[in-house]
């Protein structure tokens, strides 16, 4: 990569947030948005605000300069390395206004191609069935749950989370209780659909305090369901099951486990 290069490549800037109990929300809610140089926001937000913007280059915009030399690399190195292939650290970003608007784009797109059984599926699972559904997932119990019933929810849902991805390489938030929060520690897949949000405190009303940050690869099998639920302010991308994952880090003193999907291989 030389500097000529470098020089053209289009800058933006970071917000950087210091995350503790004495951030504000104002400013908890902008950690780590990629903005255009043009549109910065001004700092500081309030009084004694920490918030800082540091200057920031797209790799995507980069990486694209360099398909063909990366092409070129990645080939030397598999010859080198007997066929072993090295992969890029994928770089998850927090949702900001932009990414919103784009996620709710391609949401109203799929949404208009729905045929009104997978639209009634959705509907129900963003209104009072999703227990129903991901117990049955989970444990094939039914109790006094019409079976049939069930199942066609299951089927259109997976046909539609199946087609579909999140499209961008994301951090996404879910809020849970104490029984989630160990059993995801013993395993390392999903056997139920797992519903979450783009943004960080939209759902933290749910379960009895425990989070989840989840590292989302965007072509994380889902749908961004967003304004199309029955609860859109939620923002919810649900993640389809059998998803794959692997654990970050856990904090059991505060009650927040860190995770990254799996894509497919």
């Amino acid at each position: 990569m030389d500097y000529t290069t470098l020089i053209n490549v289009k800058e933006k800037i970071k917000d950087v947030v210091t995350l503790d109990d004495r951030t504000s929300e104002q400013c908890a809610v902008c950690a780590g948005n990629i903005y255009d140089i043009d549109n910065a926001p001004i700092l500081p937000r309030h009084p004694r605000c920490r918030c800082v913007l540091v200057a920031y280059i797209d790799v995507d915009n980069l990486a694209k300069q360099f398909d063909r030399e990366e092409a070129s690399v990645n080939k030397a190195l598999q010859a080198g390395s007997a066929g072993a292939i090295i992969k890029k650290e994928i770089v998850y970003k927090i949702a900001d206004k932009e990414t919103e608007k784009r996620l709710q784009e391609v949401s109203d797109g799929v949404w208009s191609s729905l045929s009104e059984i997978k639209k009634r599926a959705i509907r129900k699972y963003t209104g009072k069935y999703s227990e129903d559904i991901n117990t049955y997932l989970r444990d094939k119990d039914l109790r006094d749950i019409n079976k049939p019933d069930i199942e066609a929810m299951v089927q259109a849902l997976d046909a539609v989370l199946e087609s579909n991805n999140l499209g961008y390489d994301l951090k996404l938030y879910r809020y849970t209780g104490k029984e989630e929060f160990k059993a995801l520690q013993e395993g390392d897949y999903f056997k139920n659909y797992v519903s979450t949000s783009i943004h960080r405190t939209r759902t933290e009303h749910f379960g009895d305090g425990y989070k989840l940050i989840i590292q989302t690869p965007g072509q994380t099998k889902g749908y961004y369901i967003g304004k199309n639920s029955e609860n859109p302010v939620e923002q919810e991308f649900l993640v389809h099951r059998n998803t794959r994952y692997k654990i970050l880090n856990i904090d059991e003193e505060k009650g927040i486990l860190e995770m990254e999907l799996l894509e497919d291989e």
